[in-house]
């Protein structure tokens, strides 16, 4: 097969369909790549990724954007909770009680919103 055919395929799988490639020489190499790849891994088990794709640039975007990140809010839960506080600082600000009075939003989902923005 002709290296520029496998340069083009690798290429392609790590522009296209974001698969990573990483070359190795031999099988050591490759098993010491692969205890690494394990041993970052397990230290970073606790670090959320960054959001990746879609980056809002109006203010109402961004809001609805930082909402959508709480348990059981989508699109049409965010626009419910920001129409219904008001501001994204309300939303975070609420009880369950107050979170319950939107539309869609019950004990279970309010104490699951309040449980990220709560506990330590």
């Amino acid at each position: 097969m002709d290296d520029m055919a496998i340069r083009g395929a690798l290429i392609s799988t790590q522009a296209i369909w974001y698969v990573p490639v990483i070359f190795s020489r031999t099988k050591e190499e490759s098993k010491d790549i692969m205890v690494m790849i394990g041993k970052q891994e397990e230290a970073c088990m606790d670090v959320v990724p960054l959001r990746h794709g879609y980056r809002p640039r109006r203010l109402r975007s961004k809001q609805l954007f930082i909402l959508q990140g709480l348990p059981k809010v989508g699109p049409t839960m965010a626009k419910r909770l920001l129409v219904h506080f008001k501001t994204v600082s309300n939303v975070v600000n609420a009880t369950v009680e107050d979170l319950m009075k939107v539309e869609g939003i019950g004990k279970v989902s309010a104490e699951k919103i309040r449980a990220v923005l709560d506990i330590e």
